[in-house]
């Protein structure tokens, strides 16, 4: 009687033990969609609670599976891109109750999202700066390119506003040019400065 109650006992333990081991090595999976076409650069990557990297990578249509997830508090997803940003969203895994509840990390706060995951990025990136185009407004603010325009300007415009002047008027300026052109006239319309004697040091 004693050798059934024992085996009986041996047989529950078995049981026991064989439940725990089949609980405590369950694995979960994330499951998602990505809104947005997808590249071969799209990752979807999982840091687990201790640290482990777990990865996934997305379908065509943007589906995605990250297996191989144990039990736990602290998954945190991130979507690896090269032209789009995603938010980051924290996982928990219950082994009680045998889901998985999702929460999207901002600056601040924890707002809890659907499961499964439906990701929609935040916007693209730039790699690098666009070329702006050529303006050519930047000629007309060029100095050179300015003092060029007057100079084509006056060699256009004085010849038309000469032809305009009264002769008179024409006769006067040749005069006073001429004057102009010979020095020993204008030096002779100088006043006379005396340079005062220097003293002598005796």
């Amino acid at each position: 009687m004693r050798v059934i109650i024992m085996a009986k006992y041996v047989c529950f333990l078995l049981m026991l033990m064989a439940t725990y081991a089949i609980a405590s090595s369950k694995t979960y999976t994330i499951e998602g969609k990505l809104k947005v076409s997808i590249t071969p650069d799209v990752v979807v990557s999982v840091r687990g609670p201790d640290g482990r990297q777990y990865t996934g990578l997305p379908r065509g249509d943007g589906v995605f599976k990250v297996r191989g997830l144990a039990s736990g508090d602290g998954y945190i997803l991130e979507v690896r891109a090269t032209k789009y940003v995603f938010d980051t969203v924290k996982i928990d895994i219950s082994s009680q109750e045998d889901k998985l509840r999702a929460m999207k990390l901002t600056n601040t706060t924890e707002v809890r999202i659907n499961y499964p995951l439906e990701l929609s990025p935040l916007g693209t990136i730039t790699p690098f700066k666009p070329r702006q185009p050529y303006d050519f407004t930047s000629i007309l603010r060029n100095p050179m390119m300015l003092m060029v325009g007057f100079t084509m300007l006056m060699t256009f415009a004085l010849p038309k506003i000469m032809a305009n002047l009264d002769p008179e008027a024409i006769k006067e300026m040749q005069a006073t040019s001429g004057d102009q052109g010979e020095p020993a006239k204008t030096l002779q319309l100088l006043p006379e400065w005396k340079v005062p004697a220097m003293p002598q040091i005796k």
